[in-house]
């Protein structure tokens, strides 16, 4: 049974992606680990974008997969891959300190970079992350907060890291756990 007929008699909450074509990616992640999204070993995983200093979606998204998480009794076990949209300010410090304020496991893979490295996953998933202004930008201090327009959908992979389901804000913990469940048993 392929995996859209599955999906025609199983109620799946978020959107499916019949047509996407997820390209693998290989990073290194906060922790110094090797993230291979085609070889996670996992039966699924999660994957969304956020950056540091982030005070609106960054936050909701994050605290939303982590409530799915612990619906789910996958705190500790089900990957999560948070690309940043903003790598010349996301660093080790502001990382750091993010995965301390929102307590978030070892499960969790905060992927920083320069540009060039991100823009394709950026492009595979439909990111385009733009500054507020980016006049505006040019002619402040930067020691100012960073503001970046951005969208956080996310993201379902099943065990081959193919891209099979995205959720996109607002987030429904339950809808999100409903499906990864589902995921989990193709």
């Amino acid at each position: 049974m392929s995996f859209v007929s599955c999906f025609n008699k199983i109620e799946i909450q978020g959107n499916i992606l019949n047509n996407h074509n997820s390209i693998p990616f290989k990073v290194i992640d906060h922790q110094g680990k090797t993230i291979d999204s085609s070889n996670m070993n996992q039966d699924i995983f999660l994957m969304t974008f956020v950056f540091t200093e982030c005070t609106n979606v960054c936050p909701i998204v994050t605290s939303q997969i982590k409530q799915s998480l612990i619906l789910n009794n996958s705190e500790t076990e089900t990957p999560v891959i948070l690309i940043s949209v903003d790598p010349e300010n996301d660093n080790e410090i502001s990382v750091d300190n993010f995965i301390e304020k929102w307590e978030l496991q070892s499960n969790w893979s905060y992927i920083t970079g320069n540009k060039n490295s991100l823009e394709p996953i950026w492009e595979n998933y439909f990111i385009n992350p733009m500054p507020t202004n980016p006049i505006e930008e040019l002619t402040q201090n930067l020691a100012t907060k960073n503001k970046i327009i951005h969208t956080s959908p996310v993201y379902i992979f099943n065990k081959k890291g193919s891209a099979k389901v995205v959720h996109n804000s607002p987030i429904d913990p339950e809808k999100l756990v409903n499906d990864m469940k589902i995921l989990s048993k193709e």
